[in-house]
């Protein structure tokens, strides 16, 4: 009789343990870029294009006065999440540069404000809060990182938690910050005098 109530207990909490696990790690939204049924905003000029070639995502911009933005809003209304991007750095044009993921834009088409993180042309890991309002914008972290792979994907992870936003690099973590209320989840990609390729966007449930 204890044996098997012993078994039983062990069960449930086999049961329970894996159905949070479940829910934990709950994808909310996935892109692989096979087409662009997410609507990614693309164009094709002489210096500035964003296409999606061969399963990636291209964003080249040979302007440092202009920036390339490629935004989406996943319909999310969970507050606590896992960002992933898989993201390759080709080309820096001019020194200045930059390029990378971006999230909690304040608008669609032209967004004022937003978290940055990516690299720059030295080939410096950067997390910052843009924003035209000086009181709000903030450099975090701008440092040369030893898990960087300078000619290959890197995964650029952020955890949005109750109280902190945590990034990671490489599933190794860089910094932590005070979590920032948001009303929107549009995110995306940004160039600046760089060109990258990204692999796949992937938003999970975080608890």
């Amino acid at each position: 009789m204890i044996k098997n109530l012993f078994k039983h207990s062990i069960l449930i909490t086999l049961f329970v343990s894996l159905a949070f696990s479940c829910q934990k790690n709950k994808i909310l939204f996935k892109e692989d870029f096979q087409n662009n049924h997410n609507r990614w905003d693309t164009l094709t000029t002489s210096y500035l294009s964003n296409k999606i070639v061969d399963r990636q995502f291209i964003s080249t911009n040979e302007f440092d006065n202009v920036i390339n933005f490629s935004l989406i809003e996943p319909q999310i209304k969970e507050k606590n999440l896992w960002i992933e991007s898989s993201i390759k750095f080709n080309k820096f044009y001019k020194a200045g540069s930059l390029g990378g993921l971006i999230i909690l834009a304040d608008n669609l088409k032209d967004p004022k404000e937003y978290l940055f993180f990516g690299i720059n042309d030295k080939k410096e890991v950067c997390i910052s809060r843009e924003s035209l309002n000086p009181s709000k914008a903030q450099t975090y972290y701008m440092h040369k990182n030893e898990n960087l792979k300078l000619d290959d994907y890197n995964t650029f992870s952020i955890h949005i938690s109750n109280s902190k936003l945590q990034f990671l690099l490489n599933s190794k973590s860089v910094i932590a910050i005070d979590r920032i209320e948001f009303s929107t989840t549009i995110m995306g990609y940004v160039t600046l005098g760089s060109q990258i390729a990204v692999k796949d966007l992937e938003i999970k449930k975080s608890l």
